[in-house]
């Protein structure tokens, strides 16, 4: 988990330099190509981390968690579009930050509950 999401967090740091520097079209599409990698390893590992102590309530976090994908889409979308067709800044600033919230509910969610499963 923490692979992907450092590979995702370098990757959304390259797009969102690409995009402000206003660099090469290969340069931006590896970088979504790589980060697009990082999301195959989050998304299981994530998953599973959730659903592993649901037990008999599996099927209504299952549920939760398929509703919060479609929801945090949702939201993030608009702000993709706050400058309009022609610049691809907020798309950098917004998967940036989102690479960066997951990072933070990594160490503050799995990190800190490590040891007291030991």
């Amino acid at each position: 988990m923490l692979i992907g999401l450092l590979l995702a967090f370098v990757t959304t740091t390259v797009i969102l330099i690409v995009v402000l520097s206003h660099g090469p079209f290969f340069a931006l599409f590896l970088a979504i190509f790589m980060f697009a990698a990082s999301i195959g390893i989050i998304g299981p590992i994530s998953f599973t981390l959730a659903m592993e102590s649901q037990g008999h309530i599996a099927g209504s976090a299952a549920a939760i968690l398929g509703s919060l994908q479609f929801a945090l889409g949702a939201v993030t979308s608009p702000l993709v579009g706050l400058a309009g067709e022609n610049s691809a800044v907020p798309f950098g600033i917004t998967i940036f930050m989102t690479s960066v919230l997951a990072v933070i509910s990594y160490v503050l969610l799995v990190k800190k509950r490590a040891p007291a499963s030991q």
